[in-house]
């Protein structure tokens, strides 16, 4: 098959690892797969590039050209660009524009090729664009609106391997930030702004002030100097780190606070460190975890404490089921994905689906939990 996949948000964190490792897979299994990527000031080309299989063609749009109206523009200016669009069987877009793009992309050059959008997030408008939909969790089938008529599949998110060094990252990190063996230390990994969560933490863990603990906070953004103002001495910030799962060794407890996720990586990242994890109660995590004694309620600052000191008193609890991962790999994915862009899904199968997932109900998705 000739797929390009679109991946032009900007930034680069959990959906475009996720999309990255999708086209790496597929250019392995011989596809000819090419890359649209949109430059950014946070990142080099280079780092980005060398996250690529080296039989990917990779085309750049600029940084300010946001609107698929200015990327096409662009693209169209490239003859090897224009060549392989117009050999192209699907077009994968990842998050809401790359819909858009590949529909300016077929009335423009009049071509036939399927638009598929994986929905890292939630539902947008831009979805209706798409020939196929593929959500990353069986809650998010809830999200989609009925009178969206392309097929939709469960294809979910995987844990991503890492090709680092990360003995010699964690020596280097250790050192930097003063880690002490004489501490015991509770991790959250993640951008700093609400919708994560880490300014519950930070208030859970100055409530408990547990004795011999501190709180590395591992991740950048936002509300990175107002997180700062209400931390203790004991909460220790690292900035961003990329690829910051190696961390995770440090860790006592993972607590994933996130007030909403379509998914959770970090989630499959804790359980492949065989560490205890503390997580929020919502959909997502629940279709991760399951039904073990993992959650706190959303927001609550004293669910959380109380969920802290819980872990703090009884050192043996906290671990997810070994064979959790079994469902969340890279081969098992791409096998669904191949399956989905080609073969019919019918409604009562999606309906069967979420009948199937008994971690969400309508209420919780209606009050964006």
């Amino acid at each position: 098959m000739n797929i390009i996949h679109v991946i032009t948000h900007g930034g680069w964190a959990g959906s475009e690892t996720i999309a990255a490792e999708i086209a790496n897979e597929q250019a392995r299994r011989g596809h000819n797969i090419t890359v649209i990527l949109r430059k950014h000031e946070g990142f080099k080309e280079r780092d980005i590039v060398t996250k690529f299989h080296s039989d990917i063609s990779i085309f750049w749009v600029k940084q300010n050209e946001t609107h698929p109206d200015n990327q096409i523009k662009t693209l169209l200016k490239n003859e090897q660009f224009v060549n392989k669009v117009h050999q192209a069987d699907v077009l994968h877009a990842h998050l809401p524009y790359g819909c858009l793009l590949g529909k300016l992309l077929k009335d423009t050059l009049l071509l036939n090729f399927l638009i598929c959008v994986s929905m890292h997030v939630r539902f947008h408008p831009l979805y209706y664009l798409a020939d196929k939909l593929f959500t990353v969790a069986k809650w998010q089938r809830l999200e989609v609106p009925n009178d969206y008529t392309g097929e939709v599949s469960v294809i979910e998110n995987f844990l991503c391997p890492s090709s680092l060094n990360n003995t010699k990252r964690l020596k280097v990190f250790k050192n930097k930030h003063h880690i002490s063996d004489g501490f015991k230390y509770i991790v959250y990994i993640g951008r700093l702004d609400l919708v994560k969560g880490p300014d519950v933490l930070i208030r859970a863990f100055n409530k408990v002030n547990p004795a011999g603990y501190k709180l590395l906070i591992v991740g950048d953004g936002a509300e990175a100097k107002s997180l700062k103002s209400i931390a203790t001495e004991n909460v220790i910030f690292t900035g961003k780190i990329l690829d910051a799962s190696f961390v995770l060794e440090l860790a006592d407890i993972a607590v994933v606070p996130s007030r909403f996720e379509s998914f959770g990586l970090i989630l499959l990242e804790v359980i492949n460190a065989k560490k205890r994890v503390i997580a929020t109660n919502i959909p997502s995590f629940r279709e991760i975890l399951g039904d073990g004694d993992y959650f706190f309620d959303n927001e609550s600052v004293n669910s959380l404490a109380g969920k802290i000191e819980q872990y703090i008193n009884f050192p043996m609890i906290g671990y997810a089921e070994e064979d959790t991962l079994a469902g969340f790999s890279l081969e098992f994915s791409s096998n669904k994905l191949e399956e989905a862009y080609f073969v019919e899904k019918s409604n009562m199968e999606c309906v069967g689906i979420i009948e199937q997932s008994s971690a969400v109900t309508e209420t919780e998705v209606a009050n964006n939990v």
